[in-house]
């Protein structure tokens, strides 16, 4: 992302916006450092409506998309989510205990009680998380209960959670996978949705790892040959590049139908124009001029 001064942005939805982004380019260093400056600037409005109210005023309404309640809860869940992806997660869970219960939040009304109860729903999700990610296999029933009782929306990042810890911490989640298999092809549209296909990328991705490290390389290659697919089509290109580099670092499994495919996405991206010089097609470990 472009170097900013956060200092000088005080619109809280630019501010999720610039979160969202650094999190789409894995970003997680500058995501912390946003998320900073949306708690700052969260609270000091907070902080103000608390005066007026205390002044017997009524608190002014600002141009906010959503309750204030969410941009607290928003600052603390996106920097909770940086230091999980950077492996700190006693960091992480103490930006999990701060947006937990947020009911001390004077001047709540229905929005803003759903908010609250919307991110205690997701402290929950995420101190299984860390206990998956930190190697307690103990507490898999509880989440795979918990993921069975939630909306669709913590399915796949839950599935993305438990690939994550069996690859880590080298135990075996097949039983898990066919229980879910059904459940994640029938939220296959859901997934598709734009906003909601990177969590799909990503859990083919870790598929992918997770079956190569079972020696099934066949279905592995198929996993993130699906995931490159799908990444081209959003045009992620930093879940494109992981992908290739996965697939070149297994190159030699793959079998002929597989290269085939491969080079069919790396042509789409090429385009196959006329134009002799830009006339390149992709052919295995090369790219020649036709």
């Amino acid at each position: 992302m472009k170097e900013f001064d956060f200092d000088e942005i005080t619109d809280v939805d630019s501010i999720v916006g610039m979160l969202k982004m650094a999190f789409s380019l894995e970003e997680w260093e500058q995501m912390i450092q946003i998320a900073d400056q949306l708690h700052t600037q969260a609270h000091r409005v907070y902080e103000q409506q608390q005066l007026e109210r205390t002044k017997g005023g009524q608190p002014r309404t600002l141009h906010m998309k959503r309750p204030l309640v969410y941009y607290l809860g928003f600052s603390q869940l996106t920097k909770g989510i940086a230091f999980q992806k950077q492996g700190k997660y006693e960091s992480s869970r103490e930006c999990v205990e701060k947006y937990a219960e947020l009911g001390w939040v004077d001047g709540l009304n229905e929005e803003g009680l759903q908010e609250v109860e919307d991110y205690r729903t997701l402290a929950k999700a995420n101190t299984y998380t860390l206990d998956l990610l930190q190697g307690k296999e103990e507490v898999l029933p509880e989440y795979i209960q918990f993921l069975h009782e939630h909306s669709a929306e913590e399915v796949i990042p839950g599935m993305i959670t438990i690939l994550e810890s069996a690859i880590m911490h080298n135990y075996d989640i097949n039983p898990i996978l066919k229980d879910f298999a059904e459940r994640v092809g029938e939220l296959g549209g859901f997934y598709r949705e734009p906003q909601n296909l990177n969590y799909y990328v990503e859990f083919l991705y870790q598929l992918s790892i997770y079956r190569f490290k079972e020696g099934k390389s066949g279905l592995a290659i198929d996993a993130v040959l699906r995931a490159m697919e799908y990444a081209h089509s959003l045009k992620d290109d930093t879940s494109f590049k992981k992908c290739v580099v996965l697939f070149e670092s297994h190159r030699s499994l793959a079998v002929k139908h597989q290269k085939k495919r491969y080079k069919s996405i790396q042509n789409s991206i090429l385009g196959r124009e006329k134009d002799p010089a830009k006339n390149a097609i992709f052919d295995d470990s090369l790219i020649r001029i036709v």
